[in-house]
């Protein structure tokens, strides 16, 4: 994996656990704040862009499955 990706992939990582600011994932990985929240952004409207349907999940199915149905 190149550094881009794995360097993409921790600031990704920071998004989804939501333990470190934008600020404290730049001043961590030595990078522009700007980068990062070019980032956070783009995942930001991929999270909105997301439209519940309704049905379950692939999760939720195996969650709510019966093997004696």
């Amino acid at each position: 994996m190149s550094k881009m990706s794995e360097l993409d992939q921790l600031i990704r990582d920071a998004y989804y656990t939501g333990e470190q600011t934008a600020e404290e994932v730049a001043a961590t990985y030595s990078i522009p704040l700007a980068i990062v929240e070019e980032i956070w952004n783009e995942l930001d409207e991929a999270d909105f862009d997301y439209e519940y349907d309704g049905q379950p999940d692939e999760a939720q199915e195996w969650n709510d499955f019966d093997p004696d149905c």
